[in-house]
């Protein structure tokens, strides 16, 4: 085949002869990063309300406490004050096993643990760590958004007989969106990046698609490169929506 140069050093002929293992490769990083978008973002809502959960009386007082805040501060700890990529290894390849096994799983045994480990393995427990991982930055976004919030509407809806609850959802989370939308985004954008460290359990996204060709040819700069601009039209492409969601819903508070 006729190699094609593009200013004489980049050999555009090899990113076309892959060009099906990079298009799965973003139609992965792209599934991988949505679902733990959406799913950290469920999670860092529940952490970052159980952080800040409270009640008057005993026993639900004690509860709130030992119950929901000291966990929530442990897991979020934890989570990020370890490395990512070491979080990714240690779901893969320690925590899995123990719920997806063919010989003693807890959850999935026999030949449908076989097909899940074979099949999807890598994908599972990429989402299951991204989603961990960033379940606990976003609960610090939606602890700061819900404090920043005047403490005299929390307490004016408690004293008209509102619960914890109801008053984070009707009062307080409305108003505190708003400014949680440009962490968010960030948290978001970062996700998308940090997608490329599951190549390492060998979930076949982008990051893995140019490692495979620059074995096959020992080149990088075509692989690398290729990748680094998919990454950046997604991450333009992410921040335009997030800029387009603070346009619809305000940057926050005038006062």
């Amino acid at each position: 085949m006729e190699q094609m140069l593009w200013f004489g050093w980049f050999r555009a002929d090899i990113i076309v002869e892959y060009s099906t293992l990079f298009w799965r490769g973003l139609l992965t990083t792209i599934g991988l990063t949505v679902v733990c978008i959406v799913q950290g973002a469920l999670l860092g809502l529940l952490l970052g309300m159980a952080r800040l959960a409270e009640a008057r009386h005993s026993p639900a007082r004690e509860l709130c406490k030992y119950g929901l805040r000291w966990p929530a501060t442990v897991y979020v700890s934890f989570f990020r004050g370890t490395p990512l990529f070491v979080q990714i290894l240690l779901i893969h390849f320690a925590v899995m096993p123990v719920f997806v096994h063919p010989v003693d799983g807890l959850v999935v045994s026999g030949e449908a643990a076989r097909e899940i480990k074979q099949n999807y393995g890598a994908f599972l427990s990429g989402v299951v760590a991204l989603t961990l991982n960033s379940g606990a930055y976003i609960s610090e976004v939606f602890r700061a958004g819900i404090q920043s919030i005047d403490r005299g509407q929390v307490e004016a809806s408690r004293s008209l007989g509102m619960s914890f609850w109801r008053t984070m959802y009707h009062v307080v989370l409305p108003q505190a969106f708003r400014r949680m939308l440009p962490p968010l985004g960030n948290n978001a954008i970062a996700l998308l990046k940090d997608s490329s460290l599951v190549s390492a359990i060998g979930l076949a996204e982008l990051a893995y698609a140019a490692r495979t060709v620059a074995g096959a040819y020992s080149r990088y700069w075509e692989p690398y490169l290729t990748i680094s601009l998919v990454y950046w039209v997604l991450t333009l492409g992410l921040a335009w929506v997030v800029r387009q969601l603070e346009v619809r819903y305000g940057r926050g508070d005038s006062r």
